[in-house]
């Protein structure tokens, strides 16, 4: 009876340690959605260059860097640089939350966690023209968008 009661106990905490906060930002059991994995790339390199590559549980950052900072009339705005702040080149753990959807697009909000903490980003996923469509991931940083084009 006591070798029972011991194997529903141990059971008991690993279910609870496996479910136990399926909401919690983080866990397991959220993902990017399958839209958005793969290799995505500045559609406007000219302006700021970069990378992201998103797998189900993890985005990669790359680019981005410091020394590119966008020119508005001749002052500098590092506000406007995207992913500014988040660590390069490294997996971060994310997932995405639809908002809203179109026939030719959806909204998310992505979080990202860096360095401990979880930072959230409005993004949109949408299509332009027929067969072979092209698909893009729009942000917003500092008042200006930046658009990925998938590869």
């Amino acid at each position: 009876m006591k070798k029972l009661l011991t194997i529903c106990l141990i059971l008991t905490a690993l279910i609870l340690t496996t479910c136990g906060d399926l909401d919690h930002k983080g866990s397991t059991t959220k993902s990017f959605d399958w839209d958005l994995v793969g290799t995505w790339k500045s559609s406007d390199t000219s302006v700021y260059n970069g990378t992201l590559e998103i797998e189900r549980t993890r985005i990669t950052i790359s680019g981005y860097s410091e020394s590119q900072t966008y020119q508005l009339g001749g002052t500098q705005d590092d506000n406007k640089r995207p992913f500014k702040g988040f660590t390069k080149n490294t997996k971060l753990e994310g997932y995405t939350e639809i908002t809203s959807s179109g026939d030719n697009y959806i909204n998310f909000t992505t979080y990202i966690k860096d360095a401990g903490d979880w930072y959230e980003l409005d993004c949109r996923y949408y299509t332009e023209g027929s067969y072979p469509k092209n698909e893009f991931l729009r942000f917003t940083f500092g008042g200006r968008e930046e658009k990925l084009k998938l590869q």
